[in-house]
């Protein structure tokens, strides 16, 4: 395994439009509310509903929820975003 280079993590390291681009966006943001103040759950719905630095994101027409076994007995929704035209199946696994 290679070892990362640390200087890639120090500030000098990150490009000036990337820093200003984190600055516009943290100024926009820095009187919202705190996720952890409000829970995670209603920060993603106000997210969702475009009520944050950014717009609602646009869903796909092609998409679909499923819902996957999750530990405990519980259910996760997974969104699931499948080509127009399958080519192959992908797989996690090994």
């Amino acid at each position: 395994m290679t070892a990362l280079d640390p200087s890639l993590f120090q500030a000098a390291a990150i490009p000036a439009e990337t820093q200003a681009a984190n600055a516009g966006i943290m100024e926009i943001a820095k009187d919202l509310p705190k996720w952890w103040d409000v829970g995670a759950a209603q920060a993603r719905a106000a997210r969702a509903r475009g009520l944050g630095p950014f717009p609602a994101a646009a869903k796909s027409t092609r998409a679909r929820t499923v819902e996957i076994a999750g530990s405990a007995g519980t259910t996760i929704p997974l969104r699931v975003v499948a080509p127009e035209r399958r080519r192959a199946v992908y797989s996690g696994y090994s």
